[in-house]
């Protein structure tokens, strides 16, 4: 493999038993004469001017310097925080473009404890209140839109993945997350159930569950997409995937502010709080999820950690207190 520098570096490979590659001028001046190519702007002096040695010589330093790097995936696009932290490199020299070792070294475990150890502090500071099922609610709330939003980035990246582009359809795959939303929140407002929070433990597990099956719809299309036939225009059919998880969540805010104006019957400081739990969670899923989760863990491990942090929260709000019983 060589690297062709200039303004664009240009990656270029064979196979193990190819012919040998080179970067002298020299000798691809001469090829191109022996073949009688006949080039429009590659020339002798293009190609000398281009393959200066102090241009060699940079680009050689560059990737000898660059150290063990992971490879980059269609369901792990690694690249992408490579990229991020090259660029950002350009204004603050301190990252110097390359990804901190003990970044690298996380893995999915490590995010599930660092979740699991906020839950159990969080619920041993909640034991105070009277009803600490009550702040579960509310952080379930920003769970969910961490979770929504991280579920909107993961279907944008598979769709690119599968089919090759995603700007066609992102309208598409935006707007039937709003028409979920707008189904969930409805349904909910005009449903009526003789335990609440029971309801509200059914929905929460909804949430957990469908990474899980988000994640299989995904496996299933990574495996047999080639295979499916085009008449059944299964790009549209996994554009509208989206659907199921906004009438999810809006199924669920209507129903957590039902719980919670029996304790706090404020409609404005209930909704308030937990709209803005809910922008927050988006807020730190949409950088965590594209940033970190995505590129480092992949898509099946990011998967896996919403299904297990929605299940903690699960946890949460089924679980006994000294001052609620079960």
């Amino acid at each position: 493999m060589i690297v062709l520098p200039g303004e664009v570096n240009f990656i270029i490979g064979k196979l193990p038993d190819g012919p040998p590659l080179t970067l002298d001028p020299e000798i691809l001046g001469r090829r191109i004469e022996e073949r009688n190519l006949r080039t429009l702007f590659v020339t002798k002096q293009t190609i000398r001017f281009r393959l200066m040695p102090d241009r060699v010589e940079q680009i050689r330093r560059a990737v000898g310097e660059a150290g063990e790097v992971r490879l980059n995936r269609d369901l792990r696009p690694i690249g992408y925080l490579y990229d991020m932290l090259l660029w950002s490199s350009q204004f603050k020299q301190r990252s110097e473009g390359t990804v901190p070792e003990w970044l690298l070294k996380l893995r999915g475990w490590h995010f599930i404890a660092g979740v699991a150890l906020l839950l159990v502090v969080g619920l041993l500071l909640a034991s105070k209140l009277s009803d600490p099922r009550r702040a579960g609610v509310a952080l379930s709330i920003a769970t969910t839109g961490f979770s929504e939003i991280s579920f909107q980035v993961i279907v944008l990246l598979a769709f690119q993945v599968f089919y090759g582009y995603v700007y066609y359809k992102l309208s598409l795959i935006l707007t039937s997350f709003m028409i979920g939303l707008v189904l969930g929140s409805w349904a909910a407002s005009r449903a009526r159930f003789e335990d609440d929070m029971r309801a509200y433990r059914f929905v929460q597990l909804s949430i957990a569950l469908y990474p899980i099956a988000l994640m299989g719809v995904i496996r299933l299309l990574e495996r047999f997409g080639a295979r499916i036939p085009t008449y059944l225009d299964v790009e549209t059919a996994f554009s509208f995937l989206p659907i199921l998880a906004g009438f999810i969540g809006g199924f669920q805010f209507p129903l957590a502010s039902r719980l919670r104006l029996r304790l706090v019957p404020q409609v404005g400081r209930v909704v308030g709080l937990l709209y803005g739990a809910d922008l927050m969670g988006s807020c730190v899923g949409a950088l965590l999820t594209s940033v970190i989760l995505v590129p480092l863990l992949g898509i099946y491990q990011t998967c896996l950690f919403m299904a297990v942090m929605n299940g903690l929260v699960l946890l949460w709000l089924i679980a006994p207190t000294p001052k609620t019983p079960p």
